[in-house]
């Protein structure tokens, strides 16, 4: 977006009805800049955030406390924009969660999702069968995070004897100590 603005109005020597089509100008282009992202003049809730709009990766200068800055950048498994937060003592990578799930699992093969983030299907074909989770978007590459965390009705320890990691899906097989699979899964992907 462009917008207008005339920074030598109004001029000292000028009658402010000459420089009153650029004041009005400046004035339309003022409203239009805090219209962007924010709640605008003359609404209850005016001067507040929307959202917050990113129009280039830029990785900042090391900060000193108390400054922090979000930013967006390259991703170091994507080109796709990161947020980031940075500090005095360090960055973190905001949007690093990529996908989340929290589900249930009945014998023989029903499993019914109970929270998720772009999960868009998990099936199980039988107690024995792994965990095939798909993704509503692709991660970048299959060299992704996974963390998980299964809870039994009976046994103690568990094994993920399998893990099958794609671009578009999961295939993971859980047991434990009995061979019993878990009747409630939760799990996080992460990729930078």
């Amino acid at each position: 977006m462009t917008y207008s603005y005339n920074t030598s109005v109004p001029a000292t020597n000028n009658n402010p009805s000459t420089d009153q089509p650029d004041m009005l100008t400046n004035t339309q282009s003022i409203n239009s800049i805090i219209g962007v992202d924010h709640v605008s003049f003359n609404t209850a809730s005016g001067g507040t955030h929307q959202q917050v709009t990113f129009s280039s990766k830029n990785t900042p200068a090391a900060q000193t406390d108390p400054q922090s800055v979000l930013y967006t950048a390259s991703g170091t498994g994507s080109s796709n924009a990161l947020l980031s937060f940075r500090n005095a003592a360090q960055i973190f990578p905001i949007s690093i969660i990529k996908a989340y799930a929290r589900f249930t699992f009945a014998a023989p093969s029903t499993v019914t999702i109970q929270q998720s983030f772009n999960i868009s299907s998990i099936t199980c074909a039988s107690a024995t069968s792994p965990f095939v989770i798909n993704f509503t978007t692709a991660m970048a590459t299959s060299n992704y995070g996974v963390f998980l965390t299964p809870s039994f009705g009976s046994g103690s320890g568990f094994i993920i004897s399998a893990l099958t990691p794609t671009t578009s899906s999961l295939t993971i097989t859980v047991v434990n100590g009995s061979s019993n699979v878990p009747s409630i899964v939760s799990l996080m992907i992460v990729e930078l």
